[in-house]
């Protein structure tokens, strides 16, 4: 069977100051300014996972950045394509998501005819590491049926 699983659907952003920071050599301040208060839930001890974001946005480097910005920046509404959609849709996201706020995932839901959302509390933008058990139940669950 054919489905399709929209996980923090990411919208378009303006990122034009970003991407001058990360190709002057601030791709740390960057993604440091932008995770923690955009990205993560509100949780005692984000450290963990702020590392993970760090290490690999470091490790893949500023052009990797550049270049996933300007995907995002110059990528056309697909209204109509999500409207068109004849499958099972899971649409996932975190309640705390600010980033991509629950309203826009809402908006996907309300869209694409054969939709599920499910909405997670205490995770943001990034379920999979903030919640990776409920993101797990929620994926397997849908995939079952």
């Amino acid at each position: 069977h054919t489905r399709f699983a929209l996980v923090s659907w990411a919208r378009k952003m303006c990122i034009r100051d970003r991407i001058s920071d990360a190709l002057s050599g601030k791709l740390i301040n960057v993604i440091r300014d932008e995770m923690k208060p955009k990205y993560l839930a509100d949780s005692d001890n984000p450290d963990i996972i702020l590392n993970i974001c760090m290490d690999m946005a470091l490790s893949l480097g500023p052009k990797v950045f550049v270049n996933q910005s300007r995907a995002l920046q110059g990528r056309i509404d697909q209204e109509e394509a999500l409207n068109s959609l004849n499958i099972p849709v899971l649409i996932m996201c975190g309640l705390e998501d600010k980033l991509c706020p629950l309203e826009k995932h809402e908006l996907m839901h309300n869209i694409i005819s054969n939709s599920t959302l499910e909405v997670i509390e205490n995770a943001g933008h990034l379920p999979t590491l903030e919640q990776p058990e409920k993101t797990t139940e929620i994926l397997k669950t849908w995939l079952m049926n």
